[in-house]
């Protein structure tokens, strides 16, 4: 057990990330169409076919998944590929040339998270966003061994007023193997009163734990960080598990 997604057999992941948009993409990839179940929660989740998730609808599997960074425009990373494995003939079949693939997808808000660069998110006809081209990236890096923490979706997203991310979790029960992935963007402080996360008695080997501060480094918490975004608004809660 690796505490990883792909601890359940049949699953390949894959990362990419825009380091000057500071957003990315994650792709889980079944090797065989897979049962799924959608939760949608939240004031205004960003999804992609998880209507078709329905129990009471015609599709019962999918044959991938995609989270990503960008809001809206993150999106287009599940029409990416779902040309992709439609090409290689993944999808659901209706007798027209190409299957139809089913690519549920939920998106995270990481739009005003780099204000020194605003520029890199000022996506236009002529300038559009990366999602497309990190989709072949991420699709090419899938696997069963992949990064945790500052990649793909969770490469633009913050947790309060630290660094979000992604993060993995696996458990064997019986005979039964569970795991779970997800990509951080959460309102409210991971840490109490005492600055100690909530979650660090969890942790394997102390990676919940803070890092001890190196020497002759400024105690400011914004002098030697690079990835300590600032937001001037926070959008409303939203929950999406797929």
């Amino acid at each position: 057990m690796r505490n990883l997604l792909t601890d359940v057999e049949g699953i390949a992941v894959g990362h990419a990330a825009d380091e000057q948009a500071r957003t990315g993409v994650s792709l889980i990839i079944p090797d065989k169409p897979a049962i799924a179940a959608v939760a949608c929660m939240g004031g205004g989740p960003g999804t992609r076919e998880t209507d078709a998730l329905k129990p009471e609808n015609l599709v019962h599997h999918i044959d991938g998944l995609v989270l990503a960074g960008g809001s809206v425009y993150g999106l287009e990373a599940a029409s990416e590929l779902t040309l992709i494995m439609g090409q290689a003939g993944r999808g659901f079949p209706t007798g027209a040339a190409l299957p139809s693939p089913i690519i549920p997808a939920a998106i995270l808000f990481d739009m005003n998270n780099c204000p020194a660069n605003q520029e890199a998110k000022q996506w236009s006809l002529d300038n559009p966003p990366p999602y497309r081209a990190l989709t072949h990236k991420a699709y090419a890096a899938c696997g069963t061994n992949y990064e945790l923490g500052n990649v793909g979706a969770g490469y633009g997203a913050q947790a309060g007023n630290r660094k979000g991310g992604l993060g993995s979790a696996s458990s064997l029960c019986d005979d039964i193997i569970v795991s779970a992935m997800v990509a951080v963007n959460s309102l409210g402080s991971v840490c109490d009163g005492l600055g100690n996360f909530y979650a660090s008695y969890l942790a394997q080997e102390g990676d919940g734990l803070p890092n001890t501060p190196p020497k002759n480094v400024s105690a400011d918490p914004m002098a030697n960080s690079k990835l300590a975004f600032s937001k001037t608004e926070t959008p409303d809660l939203n929950n999406t598990s797929i």
